[in-house]
C-alpha cells in the first residue's frame, strides 16, 4: 500500500460545492443545519483514523435524525460526483491525489474512482468527507465493499494515514518448472507490533493481491527472459545475477515493497533461475 497525503479540502468544503446545486431548499436548509456536526464528526474521524480505532465509530442510519442515509448518498453521488458540478471538482482531484495516477491500495491499477474508507451506507455521515474518500480502481473499490472492523487489528489499511512500507513485507516464491511463475505472500517483519501485522496481512489477503501480484508477473516473466538470455551469451551467469540485483535496488530507492521488488528478489537469489 502506498501512503497518500492528506487532501486539503474540509467536509465543509465539499458541503458547500455539494449545496451549489442542491434545488430543494427544504433540503438545502436541513443540509446546512447539519454542517456544524459533519465538521465534529470529521475531526473525531482524524483523531480515530490516527489512533486506528475507526471500528469504535458506530454506524447510523442518518445524520443526526434530520438528513437520510439516502439523501446523503443521493448528495454524493448527484451533487458531488456526477459531472460538471462543484463537487466533481473536489471528486477529481481527490482522485489525482493517487501517487502517479495508481491505485494505493494495490499499487497495480489505474486509481478510476474513489472509495469510501467508511462505506456510505453504513456510515452516512461521512459520505463527503474528504479524509473518508480514497482513489483506488475498481477492483480494490469493490473487494472492501462494507466491512466492519470490530478491532484495531481487523481495520483496513487507511492510505492517508497508516505507512506500511518501513519495511520490506512482500515477498515471492519462485516455482521452478516451465515457465517459471511466482507466488506473492505477505511475511510482515517480526517487530512490527500485532496488530500491524495482522492488518498488512488481511489487506494483502482481503485484496486478494498474491492473484494479481502473480497475474502481473506471469506477464512480465517472458519479455525479460529474451532480453536475461542475451545477457547469458554475453557476460555469463555472474552478470544476470549482478542484472537483476541492479533492478533491485533501483526500486528500493524508491520503496520497500512491490510485486516488481519481491520478483527481482527472489530470482536474483535462485541458483536455477
Amino acid at each position: 500500500m502506498r501512503k497518500l497525503a492528506l487532501p486539503n479540502f474540509t467536509v465543509s468544503d465539499a458541503l458547500t460545492a455539494c449545496l451549489a446545486h442542491v434545488g430543494d431548499a427544504e433540503l438545502a436548509s436541513r443540509l446546512q443545519s447539519v454542517q456544524a456536526h459533519l465538521t465534529s464528526a470529521e475531526q473525531d474521524y482524524d483523531h480515530n483514523a490516527s489512533a486506528t480505532t475507526l471500528h469504535k465509530i458506530e454506524p447510523t442510519d442518518d445524520v443526526l435524525g434530520l438528513v437520510s442515509k439516502k439523501e446523503m448518498v443521493a448528495l454524493y453521488e448527484g451533487n458531488f460526483r456526477r459531472t460538471k458540478t462543484q463537487g466533481r471538482r473536489i471528486y477529481d482531484a481527490l482522485k489525482a491525489g493517487a501517487t502517479h495516477g495508481i491505485c494505493p491500495l494495490c499499487g497495480v491499477q489505474r486509481a478510476n474512482t474513489l472509495d469510501h474508507h467508511l462505506a456510505k451506507t453504513e456510515h452516512p455521515t461521512f459520505s463527503i468527507t474528504p479524509i473518508n474518500l480514497v482513489p483506488s480502481c475498481s477492483d480494490c473499490n469493490h473487494s472492501k465493499l462494507t466491512h466492519q472492523p470490530k478491532s484495531s487489528a481487523e481495520e483496513a489499511l487507511h492510505p492517508y494515514y497508516d505507512d506500511v512500507d518501513d519495511a520490506r513485507w512482500l515477498f515471492a516464491r519462485l516455482i521452478e518448472e516451465q515457465p517459471a511463475s511466482l507466488i506473492f505472500f505477505a511475511h510482515p517483519p517480526s517487530d512490527w507490533d500485532q496488530t500491524k501485522r495482522a492488518r498488512v496481512i488481511r489487506h494483502f489477503d482481503s485484496l486478494s493481491l498474491a492473484r494479481l501480484y502473480t497475474s502481473q508477473s506471469s506477464d512480465h516473466l517472458p519479455s525479460m527472459r529474451f532480453r536475461l538470455e542475451r545477457l547469458l551469451k554475453t557476460v555469463g551467469p555472474l552478470g544476470v545475477r549482478e542484472h537483476l540485483i541492479e533492478e533491485l535496488n533501483d526500486r528500493l530507492k524508491d520503496r520497500n515493497n512491490s510485486w516488481q521488488i519481491a520478483m527481482y528478489d527472489v530470482l536474483s537469489n535462485s541458483e536455477w533461475y
